[in-house]
């Protein structure tokens, strides 16, 4: 089988002279070039990376944080909203209450009410969604770095492999 990149086109693309220099800026180019490589250009890279396990565990402790910070704002923006809400719907109950009000302006106020309450539903169903989408984007993020690391490992056994067979012929 043929691979397109070769131990200098890698290095070229991350603007390396060799793998030792890779850093965490540039781990993800270097994954996404990995499935390309030469199977002994890629356990050759790894064999390379005096830090690949810290690499990795800081890019996914600077993803990590990234996230919380993210659900932070998130529970905080969602807090507002709802005080808010809150606060609305009871000044719309307290002008519900007052016996100078006419009918209509009853009925306004009630279509108001259900107005609101379909809003809350609405921003509940938004940021559902969007932690559903945060925490599948964790997913991958985590399955694409252990699916890395196992590849890498199970190319690296491999060739490790194949060297002992061929010394044994």
């Amino acid at each position: 089988m043929k691979y397109p990149l070769s131990e200098q086109k890698v290095l070229e693309k991350l603007n390396i002279s060799d793998f030792n220099q890779i850093t965490k800026e540039n781990i993800k180019p270097f994954t996404k070039m990995y499935q390309q490589m030469d199977p002994d250009v890629a356990t050759k890279a790894l064999e390379q990376l005096p830090n690949f396990v810290n690499i990795i565990n800081e890019s996914l402790k600077i993803h990590k944080e990234t996230i919380d910070n993210i659900l932070v704002n998130n529970r905080d923006n969602m807090k507002s909203f709802n005080d808010l809400c809150e606060q609305l719907m009871t000044s719309l109950q307290n002008e519900l209450n007052n016996d100078y009000i006419t009918f209509e302006q009853k009925q306004f106020i009630m279509t108001q009410m259900g107005n609101l309450i379909n809003i809350v539903d609405q921003k509940d169903s938004e940021n559902k969604n969007f932690l559903f989408k945060i925490f599948t984007g964790i997913g991958v993020v985590v399955v694409g770095v252990v699916g890395f690391v196992t590849v890498s490992l199970f190319n690296k056994t491999n060739s490790d492999i194949e060297t002992n067979i061929d010394s044994d012929y």
